[in-house]
């Protein structure tokens, strides 16, 4: 990594600390003091604390449900504070943002912008309210960089890491048919094979409704966590369509330019796919978040690109103008779906 002497912190033959590298880790620490130190925050905090202390008092519990992973983890932790379920969400904090941070790290080319879009886009509140599944999409992010790798023993990386995040929460199994795709042309053929697989999945919906409902979350069709058309989910709907839309208008500079990127379009374009069938199942909105979350390294890869053709002033501009969007999509976002319960912070 070469960096500028200027704000060189500490270096040695191999690297280089900057000023960024500081800041980067302050702002992590930041991130985890209010995650870890919590105190009933997040929409299943008391499911969570009393599934820790059923685990650690030996109670029975689905194991297959958790997963295996989290009830390992909340043994393990049981043997040091049996009764201490805020252990458990500090470490779920830490893994968490620790993935999510080691991703935007390897495969972001504006770690700041990275992660400002991270906490515009509420995926940080998210982590509070569903600390299991989100400690599995972070898994899933940084095992999306080893798609980055010509080797395939190096790809290989990519099922081991999803495989880790299944037994946290079996959700991550919808990564992978990135494995396959993720080096898939963004032509207008290509394009086109996407919109008959959304087509197909439409023209079949009571078919896939009923796949859904041969497995252990069939039991949550027709229920709260499957409502259709809300609100926030045509809100989320017409913001990532509008956004992919943005993202491909300038695919062919921004592939050529990085060809890594191509991970992330056909990320974009399978999230687009399911948040549009999410408008008529609500229940396939969380599992978006897996593809979702790709846009915190496509929009700055896009933005290098559009800047690349423009003047110093100008670039200026475009990035004021992209900073301001995502700061009202949060706001707007954030007071919609009534903050969660993350308006109300208590600290341990």
């Amino acid at each position: 990594m070469q960096t500028d002497s200027r704000y060189s912190l500490f270096s040695d033959r191999n690297f280089t600390v900057t000023a960024r590298h500081l800041c980067f880790f302050v702002s992590f620490s930041v991130l985890f003091i209010v995650s870890a130190f919590r105190n009933h925050v997040g929409i299943d905090y008391n499911l969570y604390a009393d599934t820790y202390l059923d685990i650690t008092g030996g109670a029975p519990v689905n194991e297959r449900w958790l997963g295996a992973g989290f009830v390992f983890l909340c043994r393990f932790l049981g043997m040091f504070a049996p009764r201490d379920y805020e252990l458990m969400f500090a470490v779920l904090a830490f893994f968490t943002l620790y993935f999510f941070y080691k991703s935007i790290y390897k495969m972001s080319c504006s770690w700041w912008l990275s992660l400002y879009i991270f906490l515009c886009c509420c995926f940080f509140y998210n982590t509070l309210g569903q600390p299991r599944q989100f400690l599995a999409i972070a898994l899933t992010m940084y095992a999306y960089s080893f798609l980055y790798q010509k080797e395939k023993e190096q790809k290989k990386y990519f099922l081991l890491y999803v495989f880790i995040a299944f037994m946290f929460h079996r959700s991550a199994l919808v990564a992978l048919p990135l494995y396959f795709c993720h080096n898939v042309q963004m032509s207008k053929r290509n394009l086109f094979i996407y919109a008959l697989i959304l087509a197909a999945f439409n023209i079949a919906y009571s078919y896939v409704l009923w796949i859904i409902s041969q497995t252990s979350y069939g039991h949550y069709i027709g229920s709260r966590f499957d409502v259709s058309m809300k609100l926030t989910t045509i809100m989320n709907t017409a913001m990532r369509v509008l956004m992919l839309i943005g993202c491909l208008m300038f695919a062919k500079r921004t592939v050529r330019r990085n060809p890594n990127t191509l991970i992330f379009y056909n990320a974009a374009v399978i999230c687009t796919i399911f948040t549009v069938m999410s408008i008529r199942m609500g229940l396939i909105a969380r599992i978006t978040q897996y593809f979702y979350m790709i846009y915190i390294f496509l929009v700055p890869e896009v933005l290098k690109s559009v800047q690349s053709r423009l003047t110093s002033g100008s670039k200026k501009i475009m990035l004021l103008i992209v900073f301001l969007l995502f700061g009202i999509y949060h706001f707007a976002y954030y007071h919609l779906t009534g903050g969660g319960n993350y308006h109300i912070y208590r600290f341990l």
